[in-house]
């Protein structure tokens, strides 16, 4: 998952993303995630989360950013789907991460994509961007923002930073049944247009766990211990299994 904002615990806090993001996937990294999506992997963006082609082909839709507008992903990562956005669509990007290896890491890849002089990467917190007033034309985050333990705060932020008109669309996980993101957008400004659980999540995700433990050799031996947090967190969620939450896709449009 892409790293998060502010006021975290020690597992979910700077030094375990930072740790995340020492290194670039190894072959057999992504080689797992092609076996459990398919021709739905992403695989030139990347991602270190569960994002899917889908995913962000309906970001593309969604959002409705061109050349000339400036979108920004909130918890960037390696900055792979917010790179594939902006190529796709035209748009400037700004990436936002907690994570020194994240950012570096992103910034590397701006030529890759074709993007350099669209692509920035900044060092800064979710719910702090140090981005100016109602500058970004839309905003994206994936798998994130469940790890943030102030929601308020993260809704307060990408509504400070939207136009009016802007949409903020994201993946994140939550409890069943909870909606835990819908007051916090709402409080904050925002329109909420879309709440869906996604399809067949469940199934990829546990083919993904399944990989990590039965992979668990290889992987550490590629990746050392960027991937360690990874494995430690597949052993468990196979082992709580079946789970009480769900993967949501939830989209917000800033009112006036």
């Amino acid at each position: 998952m892409e790293s998060s904002g502010s006021a975290q615990g020690d597992l979910f806090g700077p030094a375990r993303w930072d740790a995340d993001f020492g290194e670039r996937p190894s072959k057999t990294f992504l080689q797992i995630f092609k076996n459990a999506y398919g021709d739905d992997y992403p695989d030139e963006a990347e991602p270190h989360s569960f994002v899917t082609r889908i995913d962000l082909a309906r970001f593309v839709g969604l959002l409705a950013v061109g050349p000339g507008r400036t979108f920004v992903d909130l918890g960037c990562g390696r900055g792979g789907p917010g790179l594939w956005l902006a190529r796709e669509t035209g748009a400037n990007l700004i990436g936002i991460d907690l994570s020194p290896n994240a950012i570096r890491l992103a910034s590397q890849r701006v030529a890759e994509f074709g993007l350099v002089g669209r692509a920035r990467f900044i060092q800064a917190d979710l719910c702090a961007t140090t981005l100016p007033d109602r500058s970004c034309d839309g905003a994206i985050s994936i798998d994130v923002i469940m790890f943030v333990q102030d929601k308020q705060a993260v809704m307060r932020e990408a509504g400070r930073i939207l136009r009016p008109g802007a949409l903020f669309a994201f993946t994140a996980f939550e409890h069943r049944d909870t909606e835990l993101y819908r007051l916090p957008l709402t409080d904050n400004g925002f329109r909420v247009e879309v709440y869906e659980e996604k399809p067949d999540w469940s199934r990829r995700m546990r083919l993904l766990w399944e990989g990590f433990v039965s992979h668990k050799a290889a992987l550490l031996a590629e990746m050392g211990e960027s991937i360690r947090y990874a494995i430690a967190e597949a052993e468990g969620g196979l082992a709580g299994w079946p789970w009480q939450f769900r993967h949501v896709f939830v989209a917000g449009r800033r009112t006036g």
